[in-house]
């Protein structure tokens, strides 16, 4: 009777009472009872990943007419100075209100009242600084309404459709002046984020997924995540973003991630100096050139690295020492990430092996210059406020991380699900080089064929040889002995995989 009460109501009203599990329930048993099913995502394959997948939310009013009414009264009052208010620059959570004076006063006598007007506004923690570009003081002061910067401005932004010079572009923000700030994540190369719990660290990770699953496709670029609480990633399993089909939750298996990707870092290397280039965009180039496959980059995205720092310190710097040292030619760029920013988990090893850094609001002085070398990070006022400096900047800058819910994430991964499995991404890549295998109506890539009669010459096969001799990674050469073996064309005996057709039959089916 609840469930048949559920399916009546409206969908804000089971949203707001929180319903959405007791209505899927009542979803799966109306398929269990013969009913009609929901109709699947509708893809579009000439549109991409539609942006209406975002929510855009409303701009809220920010009462900045009766609080410049305030900051003048209050200098008229005390020092009798006629100050005016003559611009304001309005961002998500602080606005800056610039103050032009009729008589020449000093900076320092402006700056001396700044507590009378914490006093009349009855607001702590204001600021006063001085625009040398602009000539005029300003005080910053924060919004009454805190303004969420929704993910959806940041991926509809002209900015974000640049895609000549940014490489892997990822949002940051919107800073104090309102404007909307994207970095290149192959600049940085690599990024630390810390902060204390619950200050938006998660969302922050979430739009940097989201935003370059909607702007780039598994061809250019693929995720490595490591999950130390085996749900922060959940929804994107089996995301065809992932270059690995499973998400690293355990010792065992983020030893052979990292693992896997040394080999694939060797790999790209060794494709490298045979193609006579110097980084992953000079031989996707060439590639394009003499139709080999391209590299795509890889984000290795490491959820509370404390947990295994505290598992194997020594391992684990090892590790990340060894593949962001060369990474950056390689097109492997980590975003590391804890709750606890102290020195025993941010080592002087990774501080000096990730230059770039972002500071969510951490509880004190120590933690913030543990991140940044400097303070500021204990100031901030919490709910997505960062700071962050990239290896190219001189000092800190601060804005507002974008916020992406729960439900859009889930909604973007399984569009793009959808997407994989209607063949749209892989269309130009596998397509072009398949070949139909007339007798058990199977299809093979040119690369598999190749393997397989080296395999037939060779007489057995392994997964290092494989690598070793066409230049492959790890993950690839496994997905093909794979295939190769659910199609019947090799077996596994001991440490070789054996082919179990010979050259003639070969020559049949494939030339």
């Amino acid at each position: 009777e609840l469930l048949d009460l559920i399916s009546k109501l409206e969908e804000s009203d089971v949203n707001a009472l929180g319903l959405n599990i007791l209505k899927n329930k009542q979803a799966e048993l109306d398929v269990d009872n013969g009913k009609p099913q929901k109709a699947k995502i509708a893809v579009d394959k000439k549109a991409g990943i539609p942006i209406k997948l975002l929510k855009s939310l409303p701009a809220k009013n920010s009462g900045i007419e009766h609080i410049s009414k305030m900051i003048e009264g209050v200098f008229a009052r005390y020092e009798n100075y006629r100050v005016k208010v003559c611009e304001v620059s309005q961002g998500p959570r602080y606005c800056k209100f610039y103050l032009q004076v009729e008589k020449r006063v000093s900076f320092s006598k402006l700056a001396s009242l700044i507590f009378d007007v914490e006093l009349e506004t009855r607001v702590e923690g204001l600021r006063m600084e001085m625009d040398y570009v602009k000539n005029m003081p300003f005080i910053e002061f924060p919004t009454p309404q805190r303004t969420i910067v929704p993910l959806y401005e940041m991926v509809e932004s002209s900015a974000n459709n640049d895609y000549a010079k940014k490489q892997l572009l990822i949002p940051m923000g919107e800073d104090s002046d309102g404007k909307l700030i994207f970095e290149d994540l192959c600049k940085m190369p690599h990024l630390l984020v810390a902060g204390a719990t619950g200050m938006g660290k998660s969302i922050f990770i979430n739009g940097v997924l989201v935003s370059l699953m909607m702007k780039y496709t598994p061809n250019d670029v693929r995720f490595v995540l490591i999950d130390t609480k085996m749900v922060e990633f959940k929804p994107f399993e089996g995301s065809p973003f992932l270059l690995n089909d499973c998400i690293a939750n355990n010792v065992g298996t983020v030893k052979q991630t990292f693992d896997a990707l040394k080999n694939e870092l060797n790999t790209r290397y060794k494709a490298m100096s045979s193609a006579q280039v110097r980084n992953v965009n000079e031989y996707n180039q060439f590639a394009l050139e003499h139709g080999l496959e391209r590299m795509p980059k890889i984000v290795v995205v490491v959820d509370e690295i404390s947990d295994w720092v505290y598992w194997n310190k020594n391992v684990f710097e090892d590790a990340v020492r060894s593949i962001t040292q060369l990474g950056r030619a390689a097109g492997i760029y980590f975003i590391l990430t804890t709750q606890r920013p102290s020195v025993d988990v941010i080592t002087g090893s990774i501080k000096s092996n990730v230059p770039s850094r972002i500071a969510f609001k951490v509880v004190s002085q120590i933690d913030s210059r543990t991140i940044l070398e400097e303070g500021g990070a204990e100031r901030l006022n919490g709910k997505g406020e960062l700071l962050y400096k990239t290896c190219s900047m001189v000092t800190y800058r601060r804005c507002q991380s974008a916020y992406v819910s729960y439900e859009e994430v889930c909604d973007v991964i399984e569009y793009t699900k959808e997407y994989a499995r209607l063949g749209y991404y892989n269309k130009e890549y596998v397509k072009e080089h398949a070949r139909l295998d007339n007798n058990k109506n199977e299809r093979i890539e040119d690369l598999e064929r190749d393997i397989l009669k080296f395999a037939i010459e060779n007489k057995n096969i392994t997964l290092s040889g494989i690598q070793r001799n066409f230049g492959i990674g790890y993950p690839k050469a496994a997905r093909i002995i794979s295939n190769l073996k659910e199609n019947g064309y090799i077996e596994h005996k001991g440490k070789y995989y054996v082919p179990t057709i010979d050259m003639e039959s070969f020559v049949q089916k494939f030339i």
